[in-house]
């Protein structure tokens, strides 16, 4: 009976053991996620940022280049 006991105590310790580094294993992975996502919502900032930046560089070359026909107009 001692051995049983004793056996069932192992198997429960290693499986206590086996759990936790399961649990630390799933936080790592649960950590690497929001910082994928954080990284991800930079880009898309990013992104944003750049396509607003193209569009008004856009317009600003737009804006020059009527203004230069127009001053070609009065010469």
């Amino acid at each position: 009976m001692k051995e049983r006991n004793e056996s069932l105590f192992e198997k429960n310790v290693q499986y206590l053991t086996s759990s936790w580094k399961l649990q630390d294993q799933v936080e790592e992975m649960e950590e690497k996620v929001n910082a994928l996502e954080q990284e991800q919502d930079n880009f898309k900032n990013t992104i944003s940022e750049l396509r607003s930046s193209n569009q008004n560089l856009g317009r600003l070359l737009l804006s020059l280049k009527e203004e230069n026909l127009g001053l070609k107009k009065l010469l």
